[in-house]
C-alpha cells in the first residue's frame, strides 16, 4: 500500500491544477467554451478536495485510553475468561482462536485493521511518528501485514500483531501501554 499523507494529496492537487491550467493555456479555446471549462475545472478540483479532506479527516489518532476501552469492550463481547485476560494484560498472546478474535476485535474497533486489507500500516505508523519516521516504520509494518496463505481475518490479525510485537514498534506499544496502565493504577 502506498504511503499517503495530507501533504501528498496537496502535492497531487497542485500538480493536477497546474497541469490543467497549462493544458488550457496551450489550447485554442473559443470564448464561449471558457466559462464551461472553468465550471468543469472548478467542479473537478472541488470534488478532489472533498475526497482528500474526507480521507484525511476520517481517521483520528488512537490513544492508549482508546486501546484500553476497545480491549475491555472486546473482552466483554467475546466473554474472555479472567485467566486469559490476565495473560493478555501481561503481553502474552497464546495461539488460540479466542485470542485471534480478540486481537482482530480490538484493532478493528480502533480502525487499525480490516478484513480486506489487514492492518492499516499508514495509521499504525502515524501513531509512532514521534519515535520514528514513516520511511522506517512502513516497511516493518508492511512486512508484518502480509497474508500469503490467505489466513482467515482473525488469524491474519493475530500473526500480524505477533510480528509487530516482535519489532521495535511492539516494544514501543508495550512501553506506552505499561506507562498508561501504571498511571491509571
Amino acid at each position: 500500500m502506498p504511503y499517503t499523507t495530507n501533504n501528498t494529496w496537496q502535492n497531487f492537487l497542485l500538480k493536477l491544477i497546474h497541469g490543467v491550467i497549462f493544458h488550457l493555456s496551450s489550447c485554442d479555446i473559443q470564448p464561449e467554451q471558457t466559462s464551461i471549462l472553468k465550471m468543469k475545472l472548478f467542479a473537478a478540483v472541488f470534488a478532489l478536495c472533498m475526497v482528500a479532506l474526507a480521507s484525511s479527516a476520517a481517521f483520528q489518532d488512537k490513544t492508549e485510553d482508546d486501546f484500553f476501552k476497545a480491549s475491555a469492550a472486546c473482552a466483554e463481547k467475546l466473554k474472555i475468561p479472567a485467566s486469559l485476560l490476565e495473560k493478555l494484560q501481561q503481553f502474552e498472546y497464546p495461539d488460540e482462536e479466542l485470542v485471534h478474535e480478540d486481537i482482530k476485535c480490538v484493532f478493528s474497533t480502533l480502525e487499525l485493521f480490516n478484513d480486506k486489507t489487514g492492518y492499516n500500516v499508514e495509521h499504525v505508523a502515524d501513531l509512532y511518528k514521534d519515535k520514528a519516521n514513516a520511511e522506517e516504520l512502513i516497511p516493518i509494518l508492511s512486512n508484518c501485514n502480509k497474508n500469503p496463505t490467505n489466513e482467515p481475518a482473525a488469524k491474519w490479525a493475530y500473526k500480524g500483531f505477533q510480528c509487530i510485537m516482535a519489532s521495535k514498534v511492539g516494544q514501543w506499544f508495550k512501553d506506552d501501554i505499561t506507562k498508561q496502565a501504571a498511571a491509571k493504577a
